[in-house]
């Protein structure tokens, strides 16, 4: 009954590994270069989004104006991010309406020392942007983004099954179980490398089923847990009087002051008369470095406070959707935690190459037994009893080699 249901494990593990497995290491290798997407972008577009110049940066005021003066075809300035350091640049999001009615936005591109125009592309564009989709949805939208939430729960039940395939092998000592042997490689790398990355490995799938699948554990967290819903249709009070908006660097000076010690992320802009100021930024204690869940929205013409998003105030629901992305690429474990998700992501081509390789050889070996079977029976006892040690000692490797 142990050899039936090793088998079935192993038949489990094999199959889950050559199908899904191929579509987990594309997603890992499109991962680690999205570990540091911002700085792989801005390098590759340097021009545009980098820049040598120092001094005091001109204020956002100054950038939104200048913008819209420049590129009115582009439509209205919609947001307006800010650097996040002295070599970032502004970027400010035009939106407008194509001649189908659908919104188009672009970029353009500011250097936050001299405001000179840099560049401009359609947002969500790029290598970069292309890799994420690639990575996120396989290219294929909705669809594609369920597919990887799929992928993301089998890759959970292959890693279970590769740890119950190699438990047994910890009776055969040290080197059987952690060892890298010459004359086992294959199978010692795939064996060891993927035990060695198990926890990040299971992190990342376990995180990548809330990402894919979110209409799947939302309902299991809402039995613990209410999630805060976003403030919906929040309004400034248009006054009866013409009045000038206070404008977005007294709408993040506010914002600084409602949430003390946060770090500005963007500040989108009212685009009708009774549309608030929307500040979104990063609060002191926040989960990841990269991302910001604080927001505030702001009367454009009073300032005053008309709703907020407290990063202190979540729920157990609230926080546990906003951390599954920082704890997806590492970034909840800060610089050090995304340099090692880094590297992680190259471990699932390795163990689907090692593990493909492994499973190539023994379907060769069963291949050539197939064809020597009839020269065996046609042969005298003397040649059958080496060949029959032979075919027992391969067996009793492929049964070591079971935990692939």
């Amino acid at each position: 009954m142990r050899l039936i249901a090793r088998r079935i494990w192993l038949k489990v593990h094999l199959y889950l590994g050559l199908t899904a497995g191929l579509i987990f290491a594309l997603a890992g290798v499109t991962g680690s270069i999205l570990v540091f997407e911002h700085a792989f972008d801005e390098n590759l577009n340097a021009e545009m989004m980098l820049t040598e110049n120092r001094g005091e940066r001109r204020s956002l005021e100054e950038i939104t104006a200048l913008a819209q003066q420049q590129f009115p075809e582009l439509g209205h300035v919609e947001r307006i991010a800010v650097p996040r350091t002295e070599e970032n640049v502004y970027y400010v999001r035009f939106n407008a309406k194509s001649s189908g009615g659908k919104p188009v936005s672009t970029e353009v591109f500011y250097d936050p020392y001299t405001a000179e125009s840099l560049g401009q592309r359609p947002e969500r564009s790029g290598l970069i942007a292309w890799i994420y989709d690639l990575h996120a949805r396989l290219q294929f939208g909705k669809t594609g983004r369920i597919l990887m939430g799929v992928i993301a729960l089998t890759v959970i039940i292959s890693i279970i099954t590769g740890i119950v395939l190699w438990w047994p092998l910890q009776k055969g000592g040290w080197r059987i179980a952690w060892g890298i042997r010459r004359n086992k490689l294959n199978f010692d790398l795939h064996k060891t490398s993927g035990l060695l990355m198990t926890p990040p490995l299971l992190l990342i799938a376990f995180t990548g089923v809330y990402l894919g699948l979110p209409f799947l554990v939302k309902p299991v967290v809402g039995m613990f847990s209410i999630e805060t819903k976003n403030p919906q249709k929040v309004t400034s009070v248009v006054p009866t009087s013409p009045t000038d908006p206070i404008g977005p660097d007294r709408a993040a000076q506010l914002a600084a002051e409602v949430m003390p010690g946060s770090e500005l992320f963007f500040v989108h802009l009212p685009q009708r008369a009774d549309d608030t100021y929307k500040v979104f930024v990063r609060q002191q204690g926040e989960i990841g470095q990269l991302r910001g869940t604080g927001r505030i929205w702001l009367d454009q013409y009073s300032g005053e406070v008309r709703a907020t998003r407290d990063w202190s105030k979540f729920t157990f629901a609230d926080t546990y959707y906003r951390i599954q992305l920082a704890l997806h690429c590492g970034d909840a474990f800060g610089f050090g935690g995304r340099l090692l998700f880094f590297v992680v992501g190259f471990v699932p081509a390795a163990l689907y190459v090692t593990g493909f390789l492994l499973w190539w050889r023994k379907k060769m070996s069963r291949r050539r037994q197939l064809q020597n079977r009839p020269a065996a029976r046609s042969g005298n006892s003397a040649e059958i009893a080496p060949l029959a040690a032979k075919l027992a000692a391969e067996k009793n490797s492929e049964l070591e080699s079971a935990s692939t």
